[in-house]
Formats: C-alpha cells, sequence, structure tokens
C-alpha cells in the first residue's frame, strides 16, 4: 500500500506539479509566504534545498524553533521586501497575493517573485479570482483597487484574466498549465496559476 502520508498537508494542486516532475531534487525552492510551514516541511523532510518567509514573525519563530538546524533557511520578511544573492527555480506562493491592498502591492509583490527566479523557473500562484463569480460580486462601477468585499464575508484582491494576460506580457512569462479555477460553495473563488520564466 502507498504511504500517502507524507502528503496529507501539501496542496493538492502543488502535489499536481510534483507528479508533472516539475519539481527535481537538485532545485532551489522558495516557499513564499509559509504559514505553519506545511509544504517547507515537506520539501525539507524530502531533501530538497529550500527557503522560506512569512511576515508574521510570530510564525517564523516558531518555524525556527521547531528547525533549528535550518533557521538560516527560515526568514522574516514580505513577499515584496525579500532580497537574495542566488536565485531560484520554483517559488511556491500559495494563499498569499490575495492579500494585496491594491493595484499596487499586488504588482509590486509579483514583479519581486519574477525576479527571485532563474530563467526557465516556475512560480506557483493560489490565489483568489473573479473567474466563475463575477456575478456575484459587487457592480465595478467604482475602482476597487482590485480588491473586493467576497461573499463568505473577506475581502481580497482578486486576480482576474486581462490581469494575468498583462502579467505575462509585462515580465515575459507562459502559463504552463490552463487556468484552473475552483468556486468553492458560491462564496469564492481560488484560481491556480503555474507561470514559467522565459
Amino acid at each position: 500500500m502507498i504511504d500517502l502520508k507524507p502528503l496529507q498537508n501539501v496542496d493538492i494542486y502543488l502535489i499536481d506539479q510534483l507528479l508533472k516532475n516539475r519539481i527535481q531534487s537538485n532545485m532551489r525552492i522558495l516557499d513564499a509566504g509559509c504559514g505553519s510551514g506545511r509544504h517547507f516541511k515537506f520539501f525539507l523532510d524530502n531533501g530538497y534545498d529550500i527557503t522560506a518567509i512569512d511576515s508574521d514573525s510570530d510564525v517564523i519563530f516558531r518555524l525556527q524553533n521547531h528547525y533549528p538546524n535550518y533557521s538560516q533557511k527560515i526568514k522574516y520578511s514580505a513577499v515584496e521586501d525579500f532580497q537574495d544573492v542566488l536565485k531560484y527555480d520554483f517559488i511556491v506562493c500559495n494563499a498569499v497575493l490575495h492579500f494585496a491592498q491594491d493595484h499596487h502591492h499586488f504588482d509590486t509583490m509579483f514583479t519581486n517573485l519574477i525576479d527571485l527566479l532563474n530563467p526557465n523557473g516556475v512560480l506557483f500562484v493560489r490565489m483568489t479570482t473573479d473567474i466563475g463569480i463575477q456575478h456575484l460580486l459587487p457592480i465595478p462601477a467604482l475602482d476597487h483597487n482590485g480588491v473586493y468585499e467576497l461573499p463568505d464575508g473577506t475581502s481580497r484582491y482578486l486576480i482576474n484574466r486581462e490581469k494575468i494576460n498583462y502579467l505575462t506580457d509585462k515580465h515575459g512569462l507562459n502559463l504552463l498549465d490552463p487556468i484552473k479555477t475552483v468556486v468553492v460553495d458560491k462564496q469564492r473563488s481560488m484560481a491556480t496559476l503555474v507561470f514559467s520564466k522565459k
């Protein structure tokens, strides 16, 4: 019987990238906005060269204490501020970019992630989108600056198809997979975007 326990806390769409062999053991990986460290743990346990960052100092403190031998790989930083001399081959940014405060904040975060990628590197993004729930959102008669109140009561930055096209053109990116979205009980829609840097 296959032991799936090591994968139990890994995002299912990230598992898809593993199954497609897009994440190799010799790659430098960045978990941008690592949260509790569920993906950091998986990659570390499986011998990957993984660095994790988060803007929550309490989260970073707990992770550094939990992994004292790897504390230098766990860093306190906002996505838009993180710098590294070396570039990364695969960046995970899972449920982070939709906390952007406006278009400028989103663009600053996204641009920094692309700058951190090696040529042919991959940026894996999961975030809220308006795709599939446009009819449930307020009429955009006013400039919402990209941030909308969702039916679930939360406010999130929503990416749309026009923005995705803009990002691929501006940064010279390819989409490795078709845009995938999941509408969660008419409350929000989550997009999976897999960008490759030319």
